[in-house]
């Protein structure tokens, strides 16, 4: 009876320990993943955007990761409204056709001598390897368990996203100088080498897009910014 008794503690025991090991290795994991995740912040104010404040937040880290400084009011309180007329209704408004157009048209008026253009593909592939660091800001609407990224429709939040960070690359980074088509070939390497330029920002020189873009946001009346609104008009953001 006693040693009957012993064992059914001893397993007990056992039990918790497993459970406190398992419980251990997850929040290694999930600390490890935050560690090595630059974008959680980003993703998180996805996963949280219902509101105009948080809308707000979103867009200005958005923005000020990739193409820097503060938007306009215009443009982020369009942007606003058309991020919680999707979270309200669910109907994407953009694509990631429109999400290369958008780039296409922006960029050789921001440097026609460095642009080389970006098609539908790459904005694929783009959104396929940021996937994972901002999956709230990048799945579609009509996202299912077998299909987690979902279909090509985007979020006004998650083309932005995508439209901006191409932008700055193309403008900004010599290993995203030339033929789309040619560049797109690299995604499917396995080469580290070959596939350099998917690293962080970090090493644009950045200076050329920052004086061409910053003081021309700062005008609201200004050809930047109106021009901003076309580009905004391509992405399939609603005025």
């Amino acid at each position: 009876m006693l040693f009957s008794i012993f064992w059914r503690r001893a397993d007990a025991i056992g039990r918790l320990l497993a459970l406190a090991t398992v419980t251990a290795a997850c929040c290694n994991y999930a600390a490890a993943q935050s560690m090595r995740n630059p974008y959680e912040s980003l993703d998180v104010k996805a996963q949280l955007a219902t509101s105009d404040s948080s809308c707000y937040a979103l867009f200005q880290e958005i923005h000020g990761r990739t193409l820097f400084g503060t938007l306009p009011n215009s443009v982020m309180a369009r942007l606003i409204r058309a991020q919680l007329g999707f979270v309200q209704s669910g109907h994407p408004t953009t694509t990631e056709s429109a999400v290369a157009d958008a780039v296409n048209f922006f960029g050789p008026l921001l440097d026609s001598a460095v642009y080389t253009g970006t098609n539908a593909t790459q904005i694929r592939l783009l959104r396929l390897d940021f996937f994972f660091d901002v999956r709230h800001l990048l799945q579609a609407a009509n996202r299912s368990a077998m299909e987690p990224l979902g279909d090509n429709t985007l979020s006004p939040a998650g083309g932005m996203f995508l439209a901006s960070l191409l932008l700055r690359n193309k403008l900004t980074n010599p290993a995203w100088y030339g033929d789309p088509d040619a560049q797109n070939k690299v995604f499917f390497t396995n080469d580290p080498t070959v596939r350099a330029h998917l690293a962080s920002l970090a090493r644009n020189d950045v200076d050329r897009l920052r004086a061409a873009l910053t003081p021309g946001l700062a005008n609201e009346t200004g050809i930047i910014v109106s021009t901003f609104h076309r580009f905004l008009d391509i992405l399939g953001i609603p005025r």
